[in-house]
């Protein structure tokens, strides 16, 4: 509750700073955009939840029983790339580029952001858990289907597998056991490294956005974020 109320504050002080800005009502506009964008992302995540939430009726209505690589991408689109997105594009609003060069950045951040939900998935499941700062297997521990890794793992997983990580994903109550066993199975697939090719077609994107700012080393700079995001290991 505390949480939830220091949100709040926070949204509070972002439309506070806008406003003292150049294009007040121009910044303030496109943070009221990307925050709705964000909880409909959010939204997303948990209508891809496998189980649980079974006292919220519109969860258990709405919930996916299916998810498709298209479903994946428009929901870490929303959730996470949308928000780096934004963050450029009030940066370059507020050093008042060229229309061109406003575009290049937005476009820069929403495949940076995607890069960085793929890095997460794959860290979730791939991670080292001391390095990572985070329990590994924490989204099938959440039942979350919303993870690239596990899909392109049900994908190429034969029939009796993939029943077995669905299963775990809709139990009650995961063990450490179950998620142990999950990540074994996805494992034997090929899911890793179709995720690292997924997460490098964005990273290529990025980085093709910078061709198009002053090649200064406030570019490389940006650049060198872009290879962070491949490189991180937390």
């Amino acid at each position: 509750s505390i949480a939830m109320c220091v949100g709040m504050d926070y949204s509070a002080a972002v439309f506070q700073t806008a406003n003292r800005t150049k294009n007040s009502i121009k910044i303030s506009e496109l943070l009221a955009k990307t925050l709705k964008t964000i909880v409909d992302g959010e939204i997303l995540d948990i209508l891809f939840e496998q189980s649980g939430r079974d006292d919220e009726k519109y969860v258990f209505a709405n919930r996916y029983k299916k998810i498709t690589l298209r479903d994946y991408l428009k929901m870490i689109s929303k959730k996470t790339a949308v928000l780096i997105e934004a963050s450029c594009e009030i940066g370059a609003i507020s050093a008042e580029a060229k229309k061109s060069q406003i575009e290049a950045l937005k476009n820069y951040g929403f495949n940076l952001g995607m890069a960085f939900q793929i890095s997460d998935d794959i860290l979730d499941i791939f991670g080292k858990e001391k390095e990572f700062g985070k329990k590994i297997g924490q989204d099938i521990k959440e039942k979350k289907l919303g993870n690239i890794v596990i899909l392109y793992g049900l994908k190429e997983l034969c029939l009796s597998k993939r029943k077995k990580v669905l299963s775990i994903l809709k139990k009650k109550e995961t063990k450490d056991k179950d998620i142990k066993q999950a990540i074994q199975i996805i494992k034997q697939t090929k899911a890793k490294e179709r995720a690292f090719l997924l997460r490098k077609k964005y990273i290529q994107k990025a980085k093709q956005s910078l061709k198009h700012l002053p090649q200064n080393k406030w570019n490389s700079m940006l650049s060198n974020i872009a290879d962070f995001v491949i490189k991180r290991n937390k």
